[in-house]
């Protein structure tokens, strides 16, 4: 996060925020590999009563409706399980950028053997494998022509579909309607807490997952997949409310679970113990967080390999956990390593490989190789507009990249531009609400600080400092910069009194995110 300077002097602390880069060092970006999703599954006629997966309530309903059944029940069961569970990503939707996620490699090759006269369920989730949204929208308006009483299971998967197509609020319009058959259901509880978290809508799916949560502890469900998922979305919900020792707790309380209920081996558990070495990250403890990566590291090679995708992921979040602690002759190393496997298994022109190509120009601008992070992060601006286009919300996070480096040049101009097409891109993609919208008008304010327009300034924080205060975050590192920023402005233009307000209420927030 860019923060207003007096000369060369960046005031207050640089936020820790993983997918920004600020003044006067640059952040590391880690990949997602999938989603945060819910475990999918059906009910019994009983509507207080669990039952199995999804496909269990009936070959027939949910399989093969064709003779000789080359699509089986289990086939859709893994199916559900790669779009759900196996794909869940290694870190949250913050870090991502809240971008859309993108199936898994497992989930497609599953997708690719379903039939086409398939049941209508095993087609829609053949669709969202396959990113065909449109298709799937349509086929859920045949599933409810088809089974009118499974009104709520049609939505559900419905807002997992929204998830994987970026379209958040849609997803927790769909979440809240399967509710109004199914109010007290802990699954499309959490689906809905899911959607809001990467809505960035924090507060709100930290009260919808804890709901979750306490009806299965209600129902004794404590040993279970789902309960332990529950725990991890509100841990990471509480992490990013600066809530750190609940999130810590939650975390090891999930893993502790998930131990219980399905093993160790499980991409779910990796998930979780990257998020708990991130959150040591963000509190300066390194040496609690480094054998956290390696231990995700080790669970994700027995599950797809030395040479796999998810591998390359973990290698990005070790390498920026070094590049935090500026020890970059180990950081370097890895983020190369993880750019060459991605190269290998899902080729150059993929937005984790630029992605990855981003984290090493942020490495290079930490270092002080100033030309060699501007041409590689141009680099990867024009691979992200060949294949996303302009709305792409990896791009405008390579846009905030550029600017930085610019606004550190001096070369103001050329960073005001970048900052105004990314400002665009966000709330085009984000809305105008968006945390992440916040940071851009934050930063392009700080320029117009640093230029003498103070005018324009003014306005822009206020808004930035708007978005901080509805999100309901207590204790938000971004916004502790934002109040920070705004007081210096404010003391410029002698507004001393109201400066400092602000000074104090950033000062607090720091002081309760301390650990």
């Amino acid at each position: 996060m860019t923060e207003v300077t007096d000369g060369d002097k960046p005031v207050g602390p640089p936020s820790r925020r993983l997918f920004l880069i600020g003044l006067p060092t640059v952040a590391i970006v880690t990949l997602a590999a999938g989603i945060i999703v819910s475990t999918l599954v059906s009910r019994s006629r009983e509507t207080n009563k669990p039952a199995r997966r999804l496909v269990a309530s009936g070959a027939n309903d949910y399989a093969h409706r064709g003779s000789g059944g080359s699509f089986t029940d289990s086939d859709l069961t893994a199916l559900e399980s790669a779009l759900q569970g196996d794909g869940a990503e290694l870190i949250t939707p913050l870090d991502r950028g809240y971008r859309p996620p993108v199936p898994t490699r497992s989930a497609r090759a599953l997708a690719s053997r379903v039939p086409p006269d398939a049941s209508t369920f095993a087609l829609i989730y053949k669709s969202i494998a396959d990113s065909q949204f449109d298709e799937g929208r349509r086929l859920f308006l045949r599933a409810q022509t088809e089974s009118p009483g499974a009104a709520w299971r049609t939505a559900l998967a419905a807002s997992l579909l929204e998830v994987y197509a970026g379209r958040y609020d849609e997803a927790i319009r769909q979440a809240r309607l399967a509710q109004k058959d199914r109010p007290n259901d802990p699954v499309i509880l959490n689906q809905e807490g899911i959607a809001l978290l990467n809505a960035g809508r924090v507060a709100e799916s930290a009260d919808v997952t804890l709901q979750s949560v306490h009806i299965q502890e209600n129902q004794n469900a404590r040993v279970t997949a789902l309960f332990a998922d529950s725990l991890d979305s509100l841990a990471t919900a509480r992490a990013v409310q600066g809530r750190a020792e609940e999130a810590i707790f939650g975390y090891r309380r999930a893993l502790e679970i998930r131990y219980r209920a399905v093993g160790h081996n499980t991409i779910g558990n990796a998930r979780t113990i990257n998020r708990l070495a991130r959150l040591y990250d963000a509190q300066g403890r390194f040496a609690e967080a480094e054998p956290l990566y390696k231990e995700a590291l080790a669970v994700v090679e027995k599950l797809y390999g030395a040479q796999s995708a998810e591998a390359a992921i973990c290698l990005n979040n070790m390498a920026g956990h070094y590049a935090e602690q500026r020890q970059f002759d180990r950081a370097e190393p890895l983020f190369k390593s993880a750019l060459a496997m991605q190269i290998k298994v899902i080729g150059e022109r993929n937005p984790d490989t630029t992605l990855t190509l981003n984290n090493l120009a942020g490495l290079y601008a930490d270092q002080g190789k100033t030309q060699e992070a501007i041409q590689l992060f141009e680099r990867v601006l024009r691979d992200q507009l060949s294949f996303g286009g302009e709305k792409n919300p990896d791009a405008a996070q390579t846009m905030d990249n550029l600017a930085n480096i610019y606004a550190r040049q001096r070369r103001f101009t050329d960073a005001e531009a970048l900052y105004r097409r990314e400002l665009a891109v966000r709330e085009a993609t984000l809305g105008k609400s968006h945390l992440d919208t916040a940071l851009t008008l934050n930063n392009l304010a700080c320029l117009l600080t640093r230029t003498g327009r103070w005018r324009e300034a003014d306005e822009l924080f206020q808004q930035a400092v708007a978005i901080h205060e509805k999100s309901g975050l207590s204790s938000d590192p971004e916004a502790a910069n934002a109040y920070t920023n705004y007081a210096i402005l404010l003391r410029k233009e002698r507004r001393i009194s109201m400066a400092r307000q602000y000074e104090t209420r950033a000062r607090q927030l720091r002081v309760s995110r301390a650990p």
